[in-house]
């Protein structure tokens, strides 16, 4: 299981996790990417109106909580695909995160230490 707190504290552990997935190409900077945005943010809205039409029923709540799952990965697929990359597996698009925010996390620490 993927522990997004670990890779904020071993930054060569999180670069190795990124060397990783861009070896096995679950993560890849692809010249088309970004024309995957809108795909991704369209299949978000789409999990989010199963989400909605599913909790007006009143049935299967357990698949509200995997619909809203969804949303949120594909939203975040639109993101990496906007910074011209694109994933194959959850975990790397985590890792992307983690790497993005692991350099923001420290350009601020740097910045008021």
């Amino acid at each position: 299981m993927l522990n997004v707190e670990e890779y904020f504290k071993n930054k060569e552990k999180l670069e190795g996790a990124y060397d990783f997935h861009t070896y096995k190409k679950n993560l890849e900077k692809e010249r088309h990417a970004k024309s995957l945005v809108y795909a991704h943010l369209d299949k978000a809205k789409h999990n989010l109106a199963f989400v909605n039409q599913n909790i007006k029923s009143g049935n299967f709540q357990d698949w509200s909580i995997v619909g809203l799952y969804y949303a949120v990965y594909h939203a975040a697929l639109a993101l990496v695909a906007k910074k011209g990359f694109i994933s194959r597996s959850h975990n790397a698009t985590m890792i992307f995160f983690d790497k993005k925010l692991y350099k923001r996390i420290q350009r601020r620490r740097t910045a008021v230490d």
